[in-house]
């Protein structure tokens, strides 16, 4: 549902808004959506959850392109964004991607040792991304769409009965 959340905050921003940006807000949340379909809910545990190679392997593209475009989503503009909203929404969408992967990469580690792992990724984004931004933007999109578009197909394959 974060990622939802974060896709409509997105979509009903600034019409100024870069087609970059929207394309990048699509890769984050189009293989959530095909995860979804997949498990029938919008339940992140069942998401999680979800048997086979093929859904873990997508549920894994899914984490690395919302990851991946988390920094790019979050608007640059100081004048109209001021610092802790950005790092608001950084986290909240870096946190969404974290609990795509952490639950089923890290199953054997208590939830105290997983939401620390997900908290340190959380600043790590927080504190690396707004140097990064010119620096990766093109590559990081084209690496976004990517994973997107690979766990997508993957995703509605392993759904198929």
């Amino acid at each position: 549902m974060l990622l939802l959340l974060a896709a409509a905050v997105v979509l009903t921003g600034p019409p100024r808004w870069p087609a970059r940006r929207l394309v990048l807000a699509g890769a984050a949340t189009l293989p959530a959506l095909v995860l979804a379909v997949a498990a029938a809910t919008f339940s992140l545990p069942v998401i999680v959850g979800l048997p086979g190679g093929r859904l873990g392997l997508a549920r894994d593209l899914a984490a690395a392109a919302v990851l991946v475009a988390a920094p790019l989503l979050v608007p640059d503009e100081p004048a109209t964004t001021p610092p802790p909203a950005r790092a608001v929404v950084l986290g909240v969408v870096v946190l969404a991607g974290m609990s795509l992967w952490v639950p089923a990469t890290l199953p054997r580690l208590p939830g105290v040792a997983s939401a620390a792992v997900a908290l340190a990724a959380v600043a790590l984004f927080g504190r690396l991304a707004p140097g990064l931004r010119p620096a990766v933007a093109r590559p990081a999109t084209a690496v976004a769409v990517a994973a997107a578009l690979a766990a997508a197909v993957l995703g509605a394959i392993a759904a198929r009965p």
